[in-house]
């Protein structure tokens, strides 16, 4: 752990019984088996905004938006813009919205 990501464990799992299909403010859901992402995941890194790029590996950055830019631009950035939660065991990632404080009140100081 340093001032740029905290480590976390997955100790349990627990899926709730939900319907196959269900619709909420006009979007059609779809049950998964699996919660996608999370798959053989026990131990899990989480990324601070501002976290050096060479820190992170390709196939963690692939799942960021902003890893991906356009044909105008040639340089990518240098550090991550928002959080990250990656999934060590695949190098799965979750990112928030860029600028969203989401994390800040459950990461103590």
């Amino acid at each position: 752990m340093d001032q740029y990501h905290y480590t976390m464990s997955l100790e349990k799992l627990e899926i709730l019984d939900i319907p196959e299909m269900w619709i909420e403010n006009g979007y059609r859901f779809l049950k998964e088996d699996e919660p996608y992402g999370l798959e053989n995941g026990e131990n899990f890194t989480l990324y601070m905004p501002e976290t050096p790029i060479e820190q992170l590996s390709e196939d963690f950055l692939a799942w960021w938006p902003s890893w991906y830019y356009s044909e105008e631009e040639t340089v990518r950035p240098e550090k991550l813009s928002c959080y990250g939660m990656c999934n060590e065991a695949m190098q799965y990632g979750f990112f928030s919205y860029e600028g969203m404080d989401a994390f800040e009140p459950y990461i103590s100081r």
